[in-house]
């Protein structure tokens, strides 16, 4: 992987938004010295972020606030290590593990909770916290450990591969020449946040049409003492990641290529290769152009799984409008939104009238967003799916 590429999925993997904050965590293996920590910290510099390297061979138990401590009123707590005070303060930060195979299970515990959710002894980090990673070979660490498979399978890991001599040479006579542009986190969160949702909803449909059609792909755990269960392999949680990847990618004009390595940091590149090859196949309508009537699309009742992620990704698109009007009673008076709100029923009754059990998620989220009485249409396609409803909560 070339430095560019490096560059690309690092800026996309800070800025990509996840349910508890900002970030994708990216663990980067490569021999040692040559330059993981120096660009990690460079980009730190790039976006005007404070930023802290752990290295658990270095901090121990301390660094990770998982040292026990009698408080004043003589129960035990696990205070905060001080370098947390400047992401506190700042309400920014970036937590980089430099070698974090150096971590005997005593940490890697602990680790689980930060990695995840940005919890650190007694604290919370914020949001906009992001974390990244770098190891070497467990044979090249100083006391490397493998990571247990629930850890490898929070982290999306790429290989860092040294660079040449022409690439090194190259580097060599341009870093005091070469800075990076410069540019607040804050101003690109607010540029990512624009776009996000409907590249979201367009990566959400078309992994999960390919779960649907290769439902041996969703959960594929290595064997226990594999070497494959401490890098990347597919989970329930790693999917997620994954489809962030993809739709980060996009978000940030990554090519596509880029964006299946981002995604199979996560997943797996021999799982990401048989997503490549459904996508070809499936050959997807873009969600928004379908609703904004400028492609025809017809549902497939071969393949299930077609439909199933267009519906699914018309949805969402459809639900996100809906919020962002403000709710129903405002997007019934937006004449855009009603007009996909017609495509988006017309779609669905075609659907319904062929393959019902496709359409139960989008029903929920219709009545959730108050807008099964939108239209006469929508309100007799509600009418149609109700009992379906009742059927599966047990009412």
């Amino acid at each position: 992987m070339s430095m560019q590429n490096i560059r690309k999925i690092i800026h996309a993997a800070l800025f990509t938004p996840t349910r508890s904050g900002w970030g994708l965590p990216i663990l980067f293996w490569g021999k040692p010295g040559i330059g993981k920590s120096d660009i990690v910290e460079e980009a730190a510099a790039v976006y005007r972020m404070p930023i802290e390297v752990l290295s658990p061979g270095e901090r121990g138990e301390g660094g990770y606030g998982c040292t026990p401590m009698p408080d004043a009123d003589g129960y035990i707590s696990y205070p905060a290590p001080r370098w947390t005070e400047k992401f506190d303060k700042a309400q920014l930060g970036f937590l980089f593990h430099d070698e974090i195979n150096t971590a005997p299970p005593a940490i890697q515990a602990p680790l689980l909770g930060l990695l995840l959710k940005r919890r650190i002894g007694g604290a919370q980090l914020c949001g906009r916290v992001r974390q990244m990673a770098a190891a070497n070979d467990v044979a090249d660490a100083a006391g490397g450990w493998d990571l247990a498979p629930p850890m490898a399978n929070r982290l999306g890991h790429l290989p860092w591969e040294a660079p040449n001599e022409s690439e090194w040479t190259e580097w060599l006579m341009a870093a005091d020449y070469d800075p990076q542009p410069s540019e607040p986190a804050e101003q690109i969160e607010k540029r990512v946040e624009k776009a996000w949702n409907a590249e979201w909803a367009k990566a959400r449909g078309i992994v999960s049409g390919f779960i649907r059609a290769k439902p041996h792909a969703l959960h594929k755990q290595p064997a226990s003492g594999s070497p494959e269960a401490s890098k990347a392999w597919p989970s329930h949680r790693s999917w997620e990641a994954a489809t962030r990847a993809l739709a980060s990618a996009r978000v940030h004009a990554m090519s596509e290529a880029d964006g299946d390595m981002f995604a199979a940091a996560f997943v797996g590149s021999g799982i990401i290769g048989e997503l490549i090859t459904y996508r070809a196949d499936a050959d997807l309508p873009d969600p928004t152009a379908l609703l904004d009537g400028k492609v025809a699309w017809k549902p497939d009742f071969k393949r299930l799984d077609r439909t199933f992620a267009v519906v699914g990704s018309t949805t969402s698109i459809m639900m996100n409008d809906v919020q962002t009007d403000g709710g129903a009673d405002k997007a019934k008076k937006n004449t855009k939104t009603m007009k996909r709100w017609d495509v988006f029923t017309k779609l669905l009754t075609e659907v319904a009238n062929n393959a019902v059990d496709l359409c139960w998620s989008s029903a929920k989220s219709i009545a959730r967003a108050g807008m099964h009485n939108a239209t006469p249409d929508s309100a007799v396609l509600m009418r149609k799916l109700l009992p379906m409803i009742n059927a599966v909560e047990g009412k």
